[in-house]
């Protein structure tokens, strides 16, 4: 393992130290796969936080995951919630996702599967094999042709639940054509 005094270390840490959020986000990344550092997951929801608290999307996204496991912090999954969310709202896919599964699963937060379509599509838009898929569950009760797209579309890129799920339609439809 390279030592802590290792220079590359040394300019992110004084980076980090100065406010920039790239670097904090860094460190956390650093801290939390033990890369050129002892592997201190108290360091890394440290500079996380610091990270999306200044609106670094990835580091919200990350900080999220902190408190949705109880990784250094008490569980809390309406926080962790809430920094899916922000990350969400800045883009980013996963945050996207996560997001959507909140409103969609309502076990945390209201059930509201606007919401969640509203969140999965952002997702699906951006080729988010697993959004497509909820999207696809989501309409299968209102528009068949649109869960379809959905399903067809999360198939296309791998996703065994809608892959699995097209071939028993088709399977059924085969079935039903024959009789």
């Amino acid at each position: 393992m390279i030592s802590q005094n290792n220079s590359d270390f040394n300019s992110i840490l004084d980076a980090a130290e100065n406010g920039n959020a790239v670097a904090q986000y860094d460190l956390c990344c650093m801290y939390m796969g033990g890369k050129k550092v002892d592997k201190d997951y108290s360091m890394a929801f440290k500079w996380c936080s610091k990270a999306a608290e200044q609106g670094h999307a990835d580091a919200q996204l990350l900080l999220g995951a902190f408190y949705f496991q109880g990784k250094a912090v008490d569980r809390d999954r309406r926080e962790a919630i809430k920094w899916f969310k922000k990350s969400a709202e800045q883009g980013q896919v996963r945050g996207q996702f996560l997001t959507g599964i909140a409103y969609f699963g309502g076990s945390v937060i209201e059930k509201d599967h606007d919401e969640a379509t509203r969140w999965f599509l952002k997702a699906a838009e951006q080729d988010h094999a697993k959004s497509q898929y909820y999207l696809g569950l989501i309409y299968s009760d209102k528009d068949c042709r649109e869960a379809a797209k959905w399903f067809t579309r999360a198939a296309e890129q791998g996703n065994k639940d809608a892959i699995k799920l097209i071939s028993e339609v088709a399977s059924l439809s085969a079935t039903s054509v024959t009789e």
